[in-house]
């Protein structure tokens, strides 16, 4: 389920694209409870809002990140946390 569902999202971004994705490109995912958390671990209110549009219908986005992305720790947590769900194209494009 999860790799028809990261394959669906490529879908939608290559269509996006106005030059190919790079298969050295990924795709994480990461949930939005554990979003607000390190956010809250990190003395900041993030919020996730999926705001679907036509094109996207898989688009969220966060809010009460620091503007200048100034807050190293709170940027590098998120970023952990995205990886443990990672994926390159071309290991999603090998599969099923």
């Amino acid at each position: 389920m999860k790799v028809e569902r990261l394959k669906t999202i490529v879908a939608i971004y290559r269509k996006k694209a106005e030059r190919a994705l790079s298969l050295q490109s990924g795709i994480a995912v990461i949930n939005a409870g554990r979003i607000r958390e390190i956010g809250t671990a990190n003395g900041r209110n993030l919020a996730v809002r999926h705001t679907p549009n036509r094109d996207d219908p898989s688009y969220s986005r966060v809010s009460g990140l620091p503007l200048d992305n100034f807050d190293d720790l709170l940027i590098a947590s998120l970023v952990e946390e995205a990886y443990r769900d990672f994926m390159l194209l071309r290991d999603l494009d090998a599969l099923p």
